[in-house]
């Protein structure tokens, strides 16, 4: 029978001494494999040789959906299953959800569930499930029961109670795949992963031009280029009516000469 090599720690047992060591990394925090470009450090070698890739710049993965590349085929393979393994679609926004239930729950800030169900006896909103309802009532009746026991903040939801504890224990769970940078809350990651692609999805459609945050969009619109184009988009606008109006006027002239008066 072959030796097991025992995690002092968790008691975790492993075929090899090697795969044993890099995991008691996990509880102790150290990392060995410094990277030489930043200040990043991996508990394997094989984290560190996938990291240098991010300073290499090549990305050889490309995803044929949507144009995204990556430079780790393990993070191409997990993109890729955002297309194939979410079948349940939304109708209205087309967003997609690997099951039914979060499908149900993204329904609901459509609003509009219908049917047999739990109904907000202020508002007459209509909810799936009674723990929507409860949760709904909430901002009637200004309700806030959670509370942060650091600093006394009380919250509607435990959600928010949750995502504010971060702010004093500086947790950041949601983690780039890409360069490893960490975000304490979803919505930062999927920003910043824009980082990693060329997708613009804000776009100022007057100078053709694209920005991956809607922060940049806004401070586009507000920039002396943007009102400058503004400006001559106006003038030629203006240009165009008073052009058509003297086509109109001459074509209106020239039936006039053609017209005969008769006795």
């Amino acid at each position: 029978m072959p030796s097991r090599f025992i995690c002092p720690y968790c008691g975790q047992d492993f075929q090899g001494s090697r795969d044993c060591k890099y995991h008691q990394s996990v509880h102790t925090g150290v990392k060995s494999f410094q990277c030489d470009l930043c200040d990043m450090a991996f508990a394997r070698p094989s984290s560190l040789k996938r990291h240098m890739l991010v300073h290499s710049g090549l990305k050889p993965f490309s995803c044929s959906v949507c144009d995204w590349n990556f430079a780790d085929r393990s993070n191409f393979v997990k993109h890729m299953r955002s297309h194939s393994e979410r079948p349940y679609q939304c109708d209205l926004c087309t967003k997609r959800f690997d099951s039914t239930h979060k499908l149900e729950r993204h329904m609901e800030k459509h609003n509009l569930f219908k049917g047999p169900g739990y109904e907000c006896e202020v508002c007459q909103k209509v909810f799936q499930r009674n723990s929507y309802l409860q949760k709904h009532r909430r901002v009637h009746t200004g309700e806030k029961p959670f509370a942060c026991e650091t600093c006394g903040r009380c919250f509607s939801q435990v959600s928010d109670l949750a995502k504010h504890r971060r702010t004093h224990t500086g947790e950041k769970p949601y983690r780039c795949e890409v360069c490893y940078r960490s975000f304490s809350e979803p919505s930062n990651l999927r920003r910043h992963l824009r980082i990693h692609s060329d997708s613009r999805p804000y776009f100022c459609r007057l100078c053709d031009v694209g920005f991956r945050q809607s922060s940049a969009l806004q401070g586009h619109v507000q920039s002396a280029k943007h009102k400058r184009a503004l400006e001559l988009d106006e003038e030629k606008k203006k240009r165009q009516k008073t052009d058509g109006f003297f086509a109109d006027s001459e074509n209106s002239s020239e039936e006039d000469t053609g017209l005969v008066i008769c006795d």
